[in-house]
C-alpha cells in the first residue's frame, strides 16, 4: 500500500495566525527573517503550549513524519527546552498511544531556523483523531512550517 505524503496539519505555516490551533502563552510576531510576514511565538514570560486535534481518516500502513521548525530567541544563558506530542486518540478521544519528542535547541541554533522531526508509528485500526500538541517548558521559540504527513516506514 503507497502511502500519500499528504500534510494533514491545518495553517501548519501560521499565514492565517492562530487558526485552527488552540493554545496559551501564544503570541504573532514579525518573522526575524522575511518582512511583511508573522510568525507563532511561543514564550518568552511564561511556558506555552501551541495543539491541534486531526480527524481523520488516516492511512493505518503508514508511519506519520512530523516535521516542524524553531528559531531560538534566547539570550546565552537560557536553553529552551520544548516537547512535541503526537497521541492517537479513538471514537471518544481515548488517547491508543503516545509517541512524545524532547527538543533542547542548543546555541549553536540560535539566530536561524532549525528543522526538526519526530517519527511516529503508524496508527491503530481504531485511530478516529490527532492530538498535536507543542508544549514549551522553558525559554522563547518561533515555531514554524508544521507538518504531519504519512509516509512508507523508512522513506
Amino acid at each position: 500500500m503507497g502511502c500519500s505524503n499528504r500534510n494533514i496539519v491545518r495553517n501548519g505555516f501560521f499565514r492565517n495566525g492562530k487558526r485552527h490551533w488552540r493554545g496559551r502563552n501564544l503570541q504573532m510576531v514579525q518573522h526575524p527573517r522575511r518582512e511583511n510576514i508573522r510568525s507563532l511565538q511561543l514564550g518568552p514570560k511564561h511556558p506555552g503550549v501551541l495543539s491541534q486535534t486531526i480527524s481523520g481518516p488516516f492511512e493505518h500502513g503508514c508511519a506519520y513524519y512530523l516535521y516542524f521548525r524553531i528559531f531560538n530567541m534566547n539570550p546565552m544563558k537560557v536553553t529552551p527546552f520544548i516537547y512535541a506530542q503526537i497521541a492517537y486518540l479513538d471514537e471518544t478521544n481515548r488517547i491508543l498511544t503516545t509517541t512524545e519528542a524532547q527538543i533542547e535547541p542548543r546555541h549553536k541554533f540560535r539566530d536561524r531556523f532549525n528543522r526538526f522531526y519526530v517519527i511516529v508509528p503508524p496508527p491503530p485500526a481504531t485511530t478516529r483523531n490527532i492530538a498535536l500538541v507543542f508544549a514549551l517548558v522553558r525559554g522563547s521559540i518561533i515555531i514554524e512550517n508544521v507538518r504531519l504527513k504519512a509516509r512508507r516506514v523508512g522513506s
